[in-house]
């Protein structure tokens, strides 16, 4: 889901650069045309949830047939909405219309705004459709363990989705987005590529590094109190040698049962535990998986993420300067079947990155989360528990056939399993593992260091 939902917003800013300048006829029908669309998404959504919650109350105890069916029918819910995001944007021409057709290209911020509007309403009117069906399976998964169920109604399970989806992707991109309105407002002529290029490489520095304290505001959080498990995470950062800013407790009323390390610089580095994992896991299996979270921090996966994400586009950038006579002939080419410049940067810029996360991001995703499990076993007393721990994870928050496949940043957990006791087991493929990935990480850091520099020689 966060895969689509960062193509989304970024194809929607993508068709907004590149749509011609010129006013669409019609505008009254295309702009009916977007939101009958939207409508139709939403009510397939409802169609889904509601066929699904008469299916669990049809079936209920009996197989586990609705589960699976109702999550197929996400996926090609997901897969309608991307289709009809694209022909929001690029086939009904949305960006055209609220810049030329209704005048708004000069209004600050307020362009920019609507024209991401059809991503986030649909997203947030779909996760309410379907938030019925939801909340049934939720309530059959915690009868199935023997916990009673939580009943939150109304909007807030869909305002919580946004907050922890949405949010993280859509703000920092609004601050960009706002800079970048702003230069072009008190910047002109020459000047404006220099100013644009000064103020946002700096601010995009600061909202890497800053992100982190932003998020802790941005979803609901609280210093983990003191008392022994407290003091038990303190031993595990003494294992392991790091220590992030704060502990902080991720309310997410039951919802979520999982931890997240954010930050790349120690100063703004936090470690969440959501309300649920403190509530359903034990001590020690909640400092196993503290443990792999800093291992994530002590091998500084947050940067080599950030290094994988900035790789093809130095590479691109590359490429353009080194071959251009190339890159000319395979753009005449597009342009000879009807494809124009803008139309070009669009489905280019879509198709590498999307193919790109869904292929090297993701492998080396699932890479270095074996390396932090491998980490998380060094930091608790008994690899058992970490071992144990994911055993828990996968019975709190997975069927077993979700345990059995990866996801797109994540091995399956079953896999991660086995990995963990091979590698406790074998430590001397444990020690050639680790230089494996300490090889790949150098390699890395190269090649991006190089592809930038390659155009400046």
């Amino acid at each position: 889901m966060q895969l689509t939902i960062i193509l989304a917003l970024l194809g929607a800013l993508v068709a907004a650069q590149s749509a011609p300048t010129e006013s669409l006829p019609d505008t009254a029908e295309r702009a009916l045309l977007c939101g009958l669309l939207l409508g139709l998404l939403v009510i397939a959504a409802r169609i889904i949830a509601a066929a699904t919650v008469a299916g669990l109350q049809a079936d209920y105890g009996l197989d586990a047939a609705w589960p699976i069916r109702y999550r197929r029918l996400r996926q090609i819910h997901a897969m309608t909405w991307g289709l009809a995001i694209v022909a929001i944007y690029f086939g009904l021409g949305w960006p055209q219309l609220v810049r030329e057709n209704w005048h708004l290209k000069e209004a600050f911020l307020l362009d920019e705004l609507l024209i991401l509007l059809p991503v986030v309403l649909s997203l947030f009117l779909s996760w309410w459709a379907m938030g019925v069906a939801d909340q049934a399976l939720e309530s059959r998964r915690a009868l199935e363990v023997g916990r009673m169920p939580r009943t939150v109604g109304g909007f807030r399970p869909t305002l919580l989705l946004a907050r922890h989806l949405l949010a993280p992707v859509l703000v920092p991109l609004l601050v960009v987005v706002t800079a970048q309105d702003l230069v072009s407002r008190y910047a002109t002529g020459s000047s404006l590529s220099t100013v644009n290029l000064l103020l946002t490489l700096p601010l995009l520095l600061v909202v890497v590094v800053g992100f982190p304290w932003a998020l802790r505001y941005l979803w609901r959080t609280d210093p983990l109190p003191a008392g022994p498990l407290r003091d038990r995470l303190h031993q595990v950062q003494q294992r392991l040698g790091v220590r992030p800013r704060e502990i902080l407790v991720w309310h997410t009323d039951g919802s979520i049962c999982n931890a997240v390390v954010v930050g790349i610089v120690p100063r703004f580095r936090y470690v969440l535990l959501s309300d649920a994992l403190l509530e359903r896991m034990p001590p020690e299996q909640i400092a196993a998986v503290y443990a792999h979270e800093l291992g994530h921090a002590r091998h500084g996966h947050m940067f080599l993420r950030l290094l994988a994400v900035v790789l093809p586009v130095v590479l691109w950038r590359a490429m353009a300067e080194t071959f251009p006579t190339a890159w000319a002939a395979a753009s005449d080419a597009l342009l000879a079947y009807g494809l124009n410049l803008p139309a070009q940067t669009a489905l280019l810029t879509l198709v590498i990155a999307a193919g790109y996360a869904a292929t090297v991001f993701s492998w080396y995703c699932r890479v270095l989360e074996r390396e932090a499990d491998l980490c998380g076993c060094q930091g608790v007393e008994d690899a058992r528990h970490f071992t144990s721990a994911l055993r828990t994870l996968s019975a709190l928050t997975q069927t077993p056939q979700q345990a059995a496949k990866a996801s797109w940043l994540h091995p399956a957990l079953m896999d991660r399993i086995a990995f963990v006791q091979h590698m406790v087991e074998h430590p001397d493929e444990r020690a050639r593992f680790g230089r494996r990935m300490r090889r790949l990480s150098w390699l890395l850091l190269a090649m991006v260091a190089a592809l930038t520099l390659w155009p400046l020689v």
